[in-house]
């Protein structure tokens, strides 16, 4: 009987260790077509460094060496899903896998001097209005060579380069070259199994995109996937249950910005056809809404300075946490105009509360109330159209009425301001800005219709041309221009 386990002389050897010798952390021998220790105990001996790892004790594929050698078992996704608690209770984590990246992708993206520009662009420009990505973090720790190599990472570096890039002159088609391999890259990484909140923040700027440009049904869709994505990834507004946990209150405070993103832009995605189901869950009274985003992009960012959805207004709250508290009320502003209500006055008190709730959140008077506005006119349009399903009093159609025609004489008098330096400005302008332009359009059609004033008409002509102007960044203003045409053509004003 062999006594010892030696490396036997005169025979061809494997070059590397068998997998039940290397799970067991045991000396091979090396021997084909079987080392001995698998001879000895009859285990399977296997030399392949692929997926296909030796199962010769029960569980073993729950090791650390076998989540080493199997590459999607190597990150854990598979245990995640199939048992979460099995994931819980191991110690398989998720990894930083990547794949090779693309010679096309590195070549659109750059050296990290080319970063650095873009991303000073992005951060400048729609960070201002979508404060997603931490500016601290991303100076601190994305820029080094190590983080170039990372597929992940080179996939949000080419979103930011995508999301802040105009349409080409020459076509009216914002599905540009630049647009469809960020496309193609985001599937190339999700095919590889790559698990990573970068992942997240690039599908929400190429949704972002989408929204802007009006590329339909994309839009929709991609924002749906982000919000399983964020899901999946257990980032949610009750946080506890992240595959892994942020290090520092900075991120823990970008990965809840990045949900309530994906609150904002699933609310706003719906609000020309309310009735569809949201991807996204409504908040909750006790979600934490962002920080001050001066703090977050210092890094400044503690406990002390939160506060939830049901924390009385402030003009302290920044800008993003009112955009947030604002999309919370559209989602619920879309819900009771298409709710088929059996108790009239039931509604009615629903909608005199909603219709309050926004009122005073226009009162804290910061720039960000776009979202007010357009959700107020989404939750009057209804008792002001003939079309109404609802049997409405004189008195609170004419308030409806009263209520559209406001908000639509802020929006026209604050546009003339702004459109001569409009088109310098217009990367500042965000998607919401975009609808509210298009509301007002609608109600000084209504209103020019029933009047036939000049005054009325001159201020349509002045919306229109703002949309013309912003239809150079964001290709949806154009798409506007012609739902209104529709609206004149047949009309239905």
């Amino acid at each position: 009987m062999q006594r010892s386990i030696t490396p036997l002389s005169g025979v061809n050897l494997a070059q590397q260790a068998c997998a039940s010798c290397k799970m067991r952390k045991r000396k091979c021998t090396k021997g084909l077509p079987k080392c001995s220790l698998c001879s000895k105990k009859n285990w399977k001996c296997d030399y392949t460094q692929s997926d296909q790892n030796s199962q010769g004790a029960s569980g073993s594929w729950l090791s650390a060496s076998s989540v080493e050698d199997r590459r999607r078992s190597m990150q854990g996704i598979d245990v995640l899903f199939l048992d979460s608690r099995v994931f819980q209770y191991s110690r398989v984590e998720i990894s930083g896998t990547t794949i090779p990246i693309p010679a096309h992708i590195t070549s659109i993206i750059g050296d990290v001097t080319d970063i650095r520009i873009f991303a000073s662009h992005f951060f400048d420009t729609i960070q201002t209005w979508m404060p997603i990505i931490s500016k601290k973090r991303f100076y601190d720790h994305h820029l080094h060579p190590s983080s170039q190599s990372r597929a992940d990472l080179s996939l949000l570096f080419l979103c930011m380069k995508l999301i802040i890039s105009l349409p080409l002159e020459h076509t009216k088609n914002p599905q540009t070259p630049l647009y469809c391999a960020a496309k193609q890259f985001y599937l190339e990484v999700e095919t590889a199994g790559i698990f990573s909140f970068y992942v997240l923040q690039a599908g929400l700027l190429i949704s972002l995109y989408e929204l802007g440009h009006a590329i339909y049904p994309s839009a929709f869709l991609s924002i749906g996937v982000c919000a399983r994505y964020a899901y999946a990834l257990g980032i949610s507004g009750n946080a506890t249950s992240q595959v892994s946990k942020p290090f520092t209150w900075v991120e823990q405070e970008e990965r809840r910005r990045v949900w309530w993103a994906i609150i904002i832009l699933d609310r706003f995605v719906s609000i020309g056809h309310p009735g569809r189901r949201f991807a996204a869950e409504d908040p909750k009274p006790h979600d934490l809404l962002p920080v001050d985003d001066a703090a977050w992009d210092n890094g400044m960012v503690t406990c002390d300075d939160s506060s939830t959805l049901s924390s009385p207004l402030s003009s302290n709250m920044s800008k993003f946490a009112l955009v947030a508290q604002a999309a919370g009320l559209l989602g619920q502003v879309l819900k009771h105009v298409s709710a088929h209500a059996t108790d009239w006055v039931l509604h009615h008190e629903e909608g005199v509360q909603l219709d309050r709730t926004l009122h005073a959140l226009i009162t804290v008077k910061l720039i960000h109330d776009l979202t007010c506005y357009s959700a107020l006119i989404a939750l009057h349009e209804p008792q002001v159209s003939s079309n109404s399903g609802f049997s409405i009093d004189p008195d609170h159609c004419h308030y409806a009425s009263s209520v559209s025609e406001a908000v639509s004489k802020t929006v026209a008098a604050t546009v003339p301001q702004y459109l001569p330096g409009l088109g310098l400005n217009s990367e500042k302008v965000s998607v919401w800005g975009l609808h509210l332009i298009y509301q007002a359009s609608v109600v000084y059609m209504r209103l020019n219709r029933e009047a036939n004033s000049s005054n009325y008409l001159e201020v349509l002509k002045t919306l229109q041309q703002a949309l013309r102007v912003l239809d150079v960044r964001w290709k949806a203003a154009g798409v506007y221009l012609q739902v209104l045409e529709a609206w004149e053509v047949m009309g239905i004003c």
